[in-house]
């Protein structure tokens, strides 16, 4: 069997490096903000917005499998060589923009709930740290890290199923009665934010050694599977609190385990924070590193290195801007916002190009 690369990864590594990307911060929100946004039908958004993530990742399947290069590579080729070369910054500032507000997100959940009165300047400090350290390995080291933490899974999707001993399946019933389409499609929309992590696709098929279809299977089965777990992680806090309950409970799922304790761990909530943690590292990593790739593709004098520690650095000081809740979620509504720009909006219009070009020779 041939050896794999420092850069290059396996289906089986791209599976779970799109699981660690995409469950974030949003897990401990989802309930509440679908419900919000649609009443207790609020649920059915989030297997709808993961279809749409599903047919997206197709598209951008099919954009490499006619180019058989990663974002960077083929923008250029598809676009021309300054157009393309914009739209690389462009996708450079937005992972840079994502891994910053990762990071605010983290920390207005951390300092809640754990580190009351720890400067919020130290907390993200800890956590950009550790990315750094991470990211300037090899991406077969990420890999390998991800799909060793990925363990931790199983001990979130138990904490999260303590709930069911006191659930109360009225609280989503009758399923579909006085379906409000336009609340559905805003339930939609903040589902499909909750997923974003599923673009880094546009590098990571690059990255990976297999055949089409493998690469294919990996993301869809990936994407599958946060779909399920955010699902999972909805509903139950959704029969678990009233309607009029969940309302005021913007994480539902850390309310939900704090009103739990065992002989060993008296606080659950905590101790699912802690492994939550890691999520959000591995979720903000993935971030630091498509940033810094676009970062040596603009300015190939940048050593990847130096790339990621400017990378990391400057979504730090982004993220120590916010000072209040209302600049906090006006800035995440924004970032909500143009995200749907590059993560359907280009990569659609890359297939478009794609189409119209000549297949890269591979």
């Amino acid at each position: 069997m041939k050896m794999l690369s420092p850069s290059e990864i396996t289906p089986f590594q791209l599976f779970f490096i799109i699981i660690q990307t995409q469950i974030g911060v949003n897990i401990l929100s989802l309930a509440y903000t679908v419900s919000d946004e649609a009443g207790w039908n609020g649920w059915m958004a989030i297997p709808l917005g993961g279809l749409f993530t599903a047919i997206i990742m197709i598209v951008i399947w099919a954009v490499y499998k006619r180019q058989r290069s990663s974002l960077f590579e083929m923008a250029p080729y598809l676009i021309g060589k300054v157009p393309g070369a914009f739209l690389n910054t462009l996708y450079t500032l937005f992972f840079l923009v994502i891994a910053a507000v990762a990071l605010v997100l983290y920390a207005e959940v951390i300092t809640k709930w754990i580190f009351h009165h720890t400067p919020v300047w130290a907390v993200l400090l800890i956590m950009v740290i550790k990315a750094v350290y991470l990211v300037q390995k090899d991406v077969q080291v990420m890999a390998q890290f991800y799909v060793i933490i990925s363990g931790a899974l199983i001990i979130l999707i138990a904490a999260i199923c303590v709930g069911l001993f006191d659930v109360n399946i009225n609280y989503i019933r009758p399923f579909g009665q006085n379906l409000d389409l336009p609340s559905l499609y805003h339930g939609m929309k903040s589902s499909i934010l909750a997923i974003v992590g599923f673009e880094l696709v546009l590098i990571f098929f690059a990255l990976t050694k297999g055949t089409m279809k493998q690469k294919l299977k990996a993301s869809l089965a990936a994407n599958l599977f946060v779909t399920v777990l955010y699902t999972i992680s909805a509903v139950i806090p959704m029969m678990f609190f009233s309607p009029k309950e969940i309302e005021i409970v913007p994480e539902p799922v850390v309310y939900m385990l704090k009103a739990y304790s065992t002989p060993v761990f008296e606080r659950i909530d905590l101790v699912f924070l802690a492994i939550w943690i890691v999520f959000v590292l591995t979720s903000y990593s993935t971030y630091v590193f498509l940033a810094s790739k676009g970062v040596t593709t603009l300015f190939p004098a940048i050593k990847y290195k130096t790339a990621v520690l400017v990378v990391a650095l400057l979504s730090y000081l982004l993220a120590l801007i916010p000072r209040n809740q209302l600049f906090i979620d006006m800035v995440t509504e924004w970032a909500g916002n143009i995200s749907f720009l590059f993560i359907a909006g280009f990569p659609i219009f890359l297939y478009i190009f794609s189409l119209l070009r000549k297949r890269r020779p591979v």
